[in-house]
């Protein structure tokens, strides 16, 4: 499997057009948001339990205190 496995890194994606995240299992709702968060995904293809899980993980994190390095 690994030789058929493709890593391109974040500088990588931003020079492709049109990036797109595939995901259906149930377990990769913090994998997607992880990668939204990241400016280069562009459209994102799972299904509605995953993309309201997404949501509903990132208006949690939002609403989570601020920390910085010097507390």
């Amino acid at each position: 499997m690994s030789d058929r496995v493709i890593g391109l890194g974040l500088e990588e994606f931003r020079r492709i057009s049109e990036v797109i995240a595939i995901a259906s299992e149930n377990s990769k709702p913090m994998a997607l948001l992880g990668a939204l968060r990241t400016g280069v995904v562009d459209v994102v293809a799972t299904s509605v339990s995953n993309a309201l899980t997404v949501l509903n993980l990132d208006e949690q994190m939002l609403s989570l205190p601020s920390t910085s390095v010097d507390d």
